[in-house]
């Protein structure tokens, strides 16, 4: 997987950018709602990022530890939560000291598992670090939606302004269907500050999936699916370890 701009060079801006694009406070209640009922209180977040979503969980009471594969996201996130442990590792070969009793992996961050193989193992790692009964929860881009919906090349536009900085991203995406429902992201990121403005261009390849295929991965992994959430574009599942 390339290194992407956005979480290493862009760290500081995803940061400030992207409190306007994700709803943070949703996937926060998301999984508090689904935790409290499996009577869950520590965690292992993946793809942590920044932190945004470990400040609201630890607001509810959650002990958590998180992970992400850029450094960069990593420094942000300990000086916003010091007291979390945060953890530079890749999904597909997490090698932590214990096991949990429940993952996540939000912020459609497992649509950049692109090829099956990323899938595979991915899932696989993560079963490993589950307890027996452990859940998992996480979310992605759904198929059916893309498939229906895509327009290639189509420009989308973000832009924010924080009074000493204004942040303004393009992006468009093209089919790529090499692996699955494939697609190229192409992203330039517009920063103006003090009178400057400087151009940064990124790209990456995402996946969207079918609930089958994900549910097909799962299984192999003695992980059941125990219920999709539908959000529009993309669909979060709830799996459980039976073993």
């Amino acid at each position: 997987m390339p290194k992407l701009k956005l979480y290493s060079e862009l760290a500081e801006i995803y940061d400030q950018l992207y409190l306007k694009i994700f709803n943070y406070e949703q996937d926060a209640e998301l999984v508090d709602s689904i935790f409290r009922k499996y009577q869950i209180k520590e965690l292992l977040e993946i793809g942590c990022g920044s932190g945004h979503l470990a400040q609201l969980l630890l607001e509810k009471g959650y002990t958590i530890t998180g992970i992400d594969l850029y450094e960069e996201m990593l420094q942000i996130a300990r000086q916003r939560l010091p007291e979390v442990e945060f953890l530079q590792q890749d999904i597909r070969i997490l090698k932590l000291k214990r096991k949990f009793d429940a993952i996540i992996a939000m912020g459609r961050m497992f649509t950049y598992m692109a090829t099956n193989e990323d899938v595979e193992q991915s899932i696989h790692s993560i079963a490993e670090c589950l307890n027996p009964n452990g859940i998992f929860l996480f979310d992605n881009f759904s198929a059916p939606h893309f498939i229906k919906n895509f327009k290639e090349n189509e420009e989308k536009i973000h832009e924010i302004d924080l009074g000493h900085r204004t942040i303004k991203r393009i992006s468009r995406n093209t089919w790529n269907l090499k692996h699955g429902v494939t697609f190229n992201w192409y992203a330039k990121y517009q920063i103006e500050e003090q009178g400057k403005l400087r151009e940064i261009e990124d790209e990456s390849v995402l996946r969207a999936f079918f609930r089958e295929e994900l549910e097909y991965f799962l299984n192999r992994e003695a992980l059941e699916v125990v219920k999709i959430f539908d959000r529009d574009f993309a669909f979060t599942i709830l799996a459980r370890k039976k073993i």
